[in-house]
């Protein structure tokens, strides 16, 4: 039984996506916002920031051990913060050839300000 496998599915299954147009991005009939690797690593909610500067990512950890993940956002990323859940920034995280990585704490949850 693994059940971060089954969250992931009940997730999945039961919670539609939700769309939401981000100012910069190009208009087409498909593509994805956010990649993150390795997948299935972490349940990822976005949300535009409520200051307007940019995405919240908020990610969650469903295992019981510390967790590696790395986002590509499919917009240009200028900067990227661990933030708290009221999006202040805590900590500048390296943006490397547009990609971010954070280690996610075992069943915890980070939250990612990317700036574009």
């Amino acid at each position: 039984y693994d059940p971060a496998a089954t969250a992931r599915f009940a997730m999945d299954a039961s919670v539609p996506p939700l769309i939401v147009r981000v100012p910069g991005a190009a208009v087409g009939t498909e593509g994805r916002l956010l990649d993150v690797s390795p997948e299935g690593a972490a349940d990822v909610h976005l949300k535009r920031a409520a200051d307007g500067h940019g995405l919240i990512a908020h990610l969650r950890n469903l295992a019981a051990a510390a967790t590696t993940v790395t986002l590509a956002p499919q917009l240009d990323v200028s900067a990227a913060w661990v933030c708290t859940p009221v999006e202040e920034n805590v900590e500048r995280l390296p943006v490397d050839d547009g990609r971010v990585t954070v280690t996610l704490p075992p069943r915890g949850i980070v939250c990612v300000r990317l700036e574009h």
